[in-house]
């Protein structure tokens, strides 16, 4: 499953875009029954 990013860059109140480290995909993807879980491209 491909999702899109988030639309907003880091700041003060947010601290960027949760998704991008693979070890969490991974582990949303598999307690999601999902094979793998890709960040669409910028």
């Amino acid at each position: 499953m491909v999702v899109p990013r988030f639309p907003y860059k880091a700041g003060k109140w947010f601290l960027g875009e949760d998704l991008a480290s693979e070890s969490i995909r991974a582990a949303l993807a598999s307690d999601s029954g999902l094979t793998k879980i890709e960040l669409a491209p910028n």
